[in-house]
């Protein structure tokens, strides 16, 4: 969910302290409430699940994409936490061979828009930029792709990802 901060101080709050508030805690604040550091933090409104179907393809794509042949294969422990278990199988699958000489991709997002949505699937057309980096050369390519994703319970988990 999204939060807002308030910069006026919380009458009471304890300076240095996170606490939640509830209705008899402090009258007049929203059960839910957040206080830190003597600021609110206010749950904003019901998230965009849109905007979030975006957000976890692009985290998703960018986590998956980037990786060196010295990471460990770190990036597929990240992007894990944010696929199905099918797609867990799928990128133990994708291990990278480590190397004695540096190589690798660092990837962004630069476009991406929900194609379809219908509250329990989803597919995200991705637009990407890589970097591929050896120590002796760098070089930049584009890559278009759709990001497919289901809802589990609450949760909305990458369920593939296809590059043309």
């Amino acid at each position: 969910f999204f939060i807002s901060m308030r910069r006026q101080p919380l009458a009471g709050a304890p300076v240095g302290e996170t606490f939640e508030a509830s209705p008899a805690a402090l009258p007049g604040v929203p059960a839910g409430t957040i206080a830190r550091g003597g600021q609110l933090i206010v749950p904003s409104a019901p998230l965009d699940e849109r905007r979030y179907v975006r957000q976890i393809s692009a985290t998703f794509v960018e986590r998956f994409s980037s990786f060196s042949n010295q990471n460990d294969n770190a990036h597929l422990v990240d992007a894990e936490a944010l696929a199905t278990p099918r797609m867990k199988r799928w990128l133990g699958t994708q291990r990278q061979t480590p190397g004695t000489v540096y190589a690798g991709v660092t990837t962004h997002v630069v476009a991406s828009s929900v194609g379809s949505f219908d509250g329990n699937r989803a597919v995200e057309a991705i637009d990407v930029q890589e970097v591929r980096s050896t120590p002796t050369s760098s070089a930049v390519s584009y890559r278009h792709g759709r990001v497919e994703l289901v809802k589990e319970g609450d949760d909305w988990k990458v369920d593939g990802v296809y590059w043309e």
